[in-house]
């Protein structure tokens, strides 16, 4: 990996979403990975996003799933816990052991839905 992306580091850093020339082949280079992922995982390319890290995968997971609820441990990252932040949220208590005995919530999801 490190061979393919150094050239991207060292001569053709363009942003790849620019319009301009130093941008081209970035933006090819780009389109090329997001095929090469989604062919290796039987996803289609236009299903792949990259993130620029962890924090912004954890954000994206969270806000773009389609649930009515989440359910989460406090003990989780942060990044995790900011992006729960207005969502209907249980928090399950950790304990030594690192398992939850009980939710501080019992609500059960509504008929045909599905809590994430």
């Amino acid at each position: 990996m490190v061979e393919a992306a150094l050239p991207y580091l060292t001569e053709h850093f363009g942003n790849p979403s620019s319009t301009h020339h130093y941008g081209r082949r970035p933006r090819e280079a780009v389109a090329r990975a997001r095929q090469q992922v989604a062919a290796l995982i039987g996803a289609r390319p236009e299903e792949i996003v990259f993130t620029s890290g962890g924090s912004e995968s954890d954000t994206l997971a969270i806000r773009g799933i389609k649930a009515d609820h989440v359910i989460t441990q406090p003990t989780e990252h942060p990044a995790i816990l900011e992006a729960c932040q207005g969502l209907d949220t249980t928090l399950l208590p950790s304990t030594s052991s690192a398992v939850s005995t009980r939710p501080t919530s019992t609500r059960r999801p509504p008929a045909g839905r599905r809590w994430c």
